[in-house]
């Protein structure tokens, strides 16, 4: 399976996205097409409600 990399502007993107308190983490996983634990790792502490 090919590696999909992102550019600073999409993980940015994503991360503001997990900030909005209606937004949960899985569903924005799976739009996104990434794993939760692949989001976790790049997500920095304190973001997203952590």
């Amino acid at each position: 399976m090919k590696t999909r990399h992102f550019s600073a502007e999409q993980i940015v993107t994503i991360l503001e996205q997990a900030e909005r308190p209606e937004a949960s983490i899985s569903a924005i996983c799976r739009e996104h097409g990434i794993s939760e634990t692949t989001f976790h790792r790049t997500c920095p502490t304190g973001a997203a409600g952590l």
